[in-house]
């Protein structure tokens, strides 16, 4: 099995999460410092993340994501944005992406479109606008 954005792999005795792949066969990941990258031949797969299918017009929640994931997973003052807000708060997918770092929804936030890894959003399927 191919290992993917968001998956959980081991490197060096320590588990992360696989926040970006890159061309030229090296990672990024969650508990190594912001622009560093690793062989992606180092890695063993620990846990393979089911993404949830998506596509523009869907409703979607933001998981809880840990510190060390969040300077990857989205800018910096959308963590401020999301604590500020509602827990599990709805979004709608604007768009989406599965380019060179993985399947990526777009969600517009206080009128600004971000980008977020899928593996950080959940479906929901059934939701009542009030």
């Amino acid at each position: 099995m191919a290992i993917k954005v968001g998956d959980i792999v081991e490197y060096m005795g320590v588990r992360q999460r696989v926040m970006g792949i890159y061309r030229d066969g090296t990672v990024s990941l969650s508990k190594c410092e912001l622009f560093t990258f690793q062989p992606l031949s180092e890695l063993t797969l620990v846990e393979s993340v089911e993404l949830p299918t998506i596509k523009t017009g869907d409703v979607v929640i933001i998981k809880n994501i840990p510190k060390e994931e969040q300077a990857f997973a989205y800018p910096r003052e959308v963590s401020f944005i999301l604590r500020a807000s509602k827990d599990q708060q709805p979004f709608i997918v604007e768009d989406i992406d599965d380019g060179a770092f993985g399947l990526c929804a777009y969600l517009s936030i206080n009128g600004t479109i971000r980008a977020f890894y899928a593996y950080c959003l959940e479906k929901i399927n059934h939701y009542d606008m009030i």
